[in-house]
């Protein structure tokens, strides 16, 4: 991501970086997607930017968003759509439960 995409964009790759913490992404950059939301986040819509990917405009077709991961994001073949729908109904259902409580 950073060297095909965001190095040719100077101020998107420094707001990019500026959402990085400032010592652990020095030292352990890949942990930073998995620790911190909002720059695993902004590389994410990266990845769908650099592959100037069609997002789907309803937020709540999930059937779209899934062929729009499965197209552009995915990175495991062994998964697929019905892998990120199921992931997608866990959090609903998980959201749902935290609601209820």
């Amino acid at each position: 991501m950073w060297d095909e995409f965001l190095a040719f964009d100077p101020d998107l790759a420094s707001k990019v970086r500026g959402m990085a913490s400032q010592r652990d992404f020095l030292s352990h950059p890949d942990m930073e997607l998995t620790t911190n939301l909002i720059y695993s986040t902004a590389i994410a819509w990266g990845v769908y930017a650099h592959q100037k990917a069609a997002i789907p405009e309803n937020e709540n077709d999930t059937g779209a968003l899934a062929e729009c991961w499965n197209r552009h994001f995915k990175h495991d073949q062994s998964l697929d759509k019905t892998h990120y729908l199921t992931c997608v109904k866990n959090i609903k259902e998980k959201k749902q439960a935290v609601i209820a409580a």
